[in-house]
Order: structure tokens, then sequence, then C-alpha cells
């Protein structure tokens, strides 16, 4: 995933379902299925990742379903999905940002300090896949619940 943005094509059959629903049943379908696309790609973004939750746009159209991290982010959480995602092959050194030391509380208790220090590798935890997999099903979730709702003439 070069960009961190998923684009998912939907299916042939939502795309009908879609094309033969008035524009304010498709508006009420796409907002729904976006919003259960939202709440779901924040809950499967690891948690160790700050703000990462918090950025993510999801965007349905009629064809295609855009989800990205906001590049806008002051944080640059856009890039750092990218790592998160795909994960990262050699390690980086962190430095403070202030006048003082790092501080850490290490797992066997107390406090350390440090001018700098190297995070290794990351795993990626490939969320990206696993969203071009379910993002579609919300959608068609979405398009079925609206369908159901619709009063025949």
């Amino acid at each position: 995933m070069a960009d961190v943005m998923i684009r998912i094509r939907m299916d042939q059959l939502s795309q009908v379902d879609l094309a033969g629903m008035s524009s304010a049943a498709v508006a009420r379908a796409l907002s729904s299925a976006a919003a259960r696309i939202t709440a779901y790609a924040k809950s499967i973004v690891p948690v160790r990742t700050g703000r990462l939750r918090d950025s993510v746009i999801v965007s349905p159209t009629l064809k295609t379903i855009q989800m990205i991290w906001n590049p806008i982010d002051p944080l640059n959480q856009y890039h750092y999905a990218k790592v998160v995602d795909e994960g990262r092959a050699g390690g980086i050194r962190i430095t403070p940002r202030g006048d003082g030391p790092l501080r850490w509380f290490p797992p066997m208790g107390g406090v350390a300090y440090a001018w700098s220090v190297t995070q290794g590798p990351m795993t990626g935890a490939r969320f990206s896949d696993h969203m071009r997999i379910v993002a579609p099903q919300f959608v068609r979730e979405a398009i079925i619940e609206e369908i159901g709702t619709l009063s025949l003439p």
C-alpha cells in the first residue's frame, strides 16, 4: 500500500441496487455504511498508535469506498499510518523534543532516562488488507437495510 489510501471497488450487485434507489435513499445508505466503516476501522487500528485512530476518513461513492488517514494532520499521522500498516524494516533514533532527557517506565519498575534511544524494526499490522475485505460488506448491509425501509407504491 503505497500511500495509505484504501480503495475498494463495490461489487456489481451493490452498484445495481444503488442505481435503483432514490438519491435520498442512496445518501442514507452510504452515510450509514461510512459511519460503520469508520467505527470498524478505528477499532482494528492497533491500540498503541496514539491519535492514529482519530484521523481516519472514510468516503464512499457509488462505485468505490476510500479510506485515508488525514494527510493534513499536524502530528503526521498519514505517514505514521503507513508505517503501522506496512511495518518498518530498520530502526529509528528517537531524541527528546524539549530540554530534558527522555523518560519512561520500564516493565521491571522504576524510571529510566536517556538522551536518545533506538526503536527497532516494526511489524506491520496490515489493517488495510482486512478493510479491503470487510468494507464492501458494510456497504452491502447498509443497502439491504435501506431497501428494507423503502415502501413500494
